[in-house]
């Protein structure tokens, strides 16, 4: 009886120690999870800010093609002034 009672306790401490492993590898992946999304998060900032610089940098192209259209069709106003 005492036998048993010794085999059983040794068999459970052994699987303790294996779920504490489990344990700690659980709690590895998991910090390695969390701080390969934080560094995610920061790439999408980042692609955020950059995408944002980028719609400006379109708009400001958009609005100097209006403008030298406008000078363009003023030019072409002048000249004609001057045709005979």
């Amino acid at each position: 009886m005492m036998e048993d009672m010794q085999a059983s306790i040794e068999s459970i401490s052994s699987e303790i120690e294996i779920v504490s492993h489990h344990k700690d590898d659980v709690a590895s992946t998991i910090q390695t999870m969390a701080a390969t999304s934080q560094e995610t998060a920061a790439a999408c900032e980042e692609v955020s800010a950059s995408t944002e610089e980028q719609l400006r940098a379109i708009q400001s192209v958009t609005d100097a093609a209006e403008t030298l259209t406008n000078l363009s069709e003023e030019l072409s106003h002048a000249i004609d002034r001057f045709k005979v």
